[in-house]
């Protein structure tokens, strides 16, 4: 039997993983361990790990974790929630502005 081109399979599990995403404005009280699978998942086997995480950051719970990312990557700046902008934002560094 024939393997199946990398591209079918990504798509599987796409499907698979689509099964666990959790629409934020539900509030359903399965999303955190929705979200927890789909993380588990994407450390578990590399050939999981895009498909898992691109489900998991379709929809945050809060912008705190994209913020953290941004801050750690240098791409933006911690900013103290007292300084924040009106939009409640943190502040981005000029080069990605």
């Amino acid at each position: 039997m024939a393997s199946q081109p990398w591209c079918a399979i990504e798509d599987i599990l796409y499907q698979v993983f689509e099964q666990l995403h959790v629409d934020i404005e539900s509030a359903q009280s399965d999303a955190p361990h929705c979200r927890q699978a789909l993380a588990r998942l994407a450390w578990s086997c590399r050939a999981f790990a895009h498909p898992a995480l691109t489900v998991l950051w379709r929809s945050l719970p809060s912008d705190q974790p994209l913020n953290e990312l941004l801050c750690t990557l240098g791409i933006a700046e911690a900013v103290n929630r007292e300084h924040r902008s009106a939009s409640g934002r943190v502040a981005v560094s000029e080069p990605f502005a």
